[in-house]
């Protein structure tokens, strides 16, 4: 008896190569996430000039960009202890604030998610210009099979597989979606380069609050330590009767007030503490804070500012690109009025029971164009037209507004240099006042309390200047800020060239 003998079709050799294909496919789509944390390092200092963008090679002073997103990246990583080893410093610095800004700030952070999403609508607007490749397996049961002559034609069930390949020919939408989110991922690096310096603003004004108030608690130290003094005169005087009893309850009030200023000031100064160490990501602060930032930095003149401003502000140029984008967003609505056309290439790996059971491929070309749709294509482009004349209003907007903050930064910044002048004179002035009462306490023409007093107004004097010169330091970042220069501020440029962790 002749036993059929059974082989392996074609077909179903077909069949597993495919699966085995669309399994690679498949898992390396979801699996091949992207990095937003290298993202972010990627572009959080591209703006950032070194030497080597104005073709250099390498900055012989300072270490190349590579060089120092592999320093953020470090004092990120938890397993580096480089973060620890900050904390555990006795001293830091305003660019140390900056670096650890840029490497631990989770609104930043937050940012390189934002630039991955934009990434990723880039990569499916882009994807959905490609050739799809469908696999297609169908099952189905009929009421009542097909017989002619006896034969079974058309059995009940049925069973077919294939392979599909849809490949755009024309889709006006698709090339829309691509202008989109090309305009949307550069309108996030915007917004990214925004918020960096607008968060580095912040971390310095913390920084520079945070010395002042540690000005203020010094000043405040030297004022109570003569109220003290001054109340153990007091008692003396009216030891010995030459005083009366109010007096002495006058100068132990003093005392207090002192007292009083003094842990108000230390409350403030734990408070911006706490403010700076949320900023910069440290669980810990170390104690003292080093001014590292050396001014000299002259404004220039407020249009030839604001006419910088216009052209090198991030904000700016993000509002410019949002009407880009509301126009690219205008023109997709638009093209919903064109018609779509795809090519479909299915072919056939198995089927069985039907009567084009023999069919290998087939080939379609379809078109589908929409005449009638309610009126909701006319009114998303009625609402995209109105989105574009609402960012050209914001961008109006937004010019005279700069013109504002360059012209306030720049008057605070002028006010604060008179006040250095002033102040450095009141300084010499008090300091010759204090020579004068140590000649006179050695001649024994004044008592301690009086030296004492001449001291302590040499202190506030010394201690209002500095609090001032930092002002004008916050100030000149502020008019950087306004202007968008803050990438080429001083602190910044010791962040990319001093030696890091």
């Amino acid at each position: 008896m002749y036993r059929k003998r059974n082989t392996i079709s074609p077909a179903l050799i077909d069949s597993a190569a495919a699966f085995c294909v669309l399994a690679c496919v498949l898992f390396g789509c979801v699996t091949d996430a992207g990095d937003a944390r290298a993202l972010y390092e990627e572009k959080v200092l591209a703006d950032v000039p070194l030497a080597e963008d104005r073709g250099e090679g390498e900055s012989p002073d300072g270490p190349t960009r590579r060089e120092i997103i592999d320093r953020i990246a470090r004092i990120s990583d938890p397993t580096t202890g480089e973060r620890a080893r900050l904390e555990a410093a006795p001293t830091i610095t305003l660019s140390d604030c900056f670096r650890l800004t840029l490497a631990c700030s989770d609104d930043l952070l937050a940012r390189g998610e934002q630039l991955l999403q934009a990434r990723s609508l880039e990569k499916e607007a882009i994807g959905k210009l490609l050739p799809e490749v469908l696999f297609n397996w169908r099952y189905t049961r009929d009421s009542d099979s097909v017989r002619f002559g006896g034969i079974t034609v058309s059995p009940r069930d049925t069973t077919e597989s294939w392979i599909s390949v849809v490949q755009p020919v024309f889709d006006p939408t698709l090339f829309a979606a691509l202008d989109v989110s090309d305009i949307a991922s550069r309108l996030e690096e915007l917004e990214l380069r925004t918020e960096r310096d607008s968060l580095l603003y912040v971390v310095a004004a913390t920084f520079f609050d945070l010395l002042a108030l540690e000005e203020d608690l010094a000043a405040l130290d030297a004022a109570h330590e003569l109220n003290r003094e001054f109340v153990r005169v007091q008692e003396v005087l009216l030891d010995e009767g030459e005083i009366l009893e109010e007096n002495v309850i006058a100068a132990r009030a003093l005392v207090e007030e002192s007292t009083a200023a003094l842990a108000r000031c230390d409350n403030e100064r734990a408070a911006a503490r706490g403010r700076l160490r949320g900023l910069i990501g440290l669980d810990a602060l170390p104690e003292e804070l080093v001014d590292n930032y050396e001014m000299t930095y002259s404004p220039g003149l407020i249009p030839d500012l604001v006419e910088r401003a216009w052209r090198t502000r991030s904000d700016a140029e993000s509002a410019r690109a949002a009407i880009d984008l509301a126009r690219a967003q205008r023109t997709a609505e638009l093209s919903g009025y064109l018609p779509t056309v795809n090519a479909e290439l299915n072919r056939w790996l198995k089927r069985e029971g039907a009567f084009a059971e023999a069919i290998d491929w087939t080939l379609a070309l379809n078109a589908a164009w929409p005449i009638i749709d309610g009126g909701a294509r006319d009114a998303a482009y009625s609402r995209a037209l109105s989105i574009v004349r609402q960012r050209e209003m914001e961008l109006s907007a937004l010019k005279r507004k700069v013109r504002v903050e360059v012209e306030e930064a720049v008057l605070a910044f002028r006010t604060l240099e008179a006040a250095v002048a002033s102040f450095e004179k009141r300084k010499a002035a008090a300091q010759a006042a204090l020579d004068a009462a140590v000649a006179r306490l050695e001649a024994e023409e004044i008592t301690d309390v009086d030296l004492l007093a001449a001291r302590s107004n040499h202190e506030s004097v010394s201690r209002e200047l500095n609090r001032v010169r930092l002002a004008r330091k916050q100030a000149a970042l502020k008019i950087r800020l306004v202007v968008g220069d803050l990438k080429l501020s001083e602190p910044m440029e010791k962040v990319m060239k001093e030696e890091g962790p």
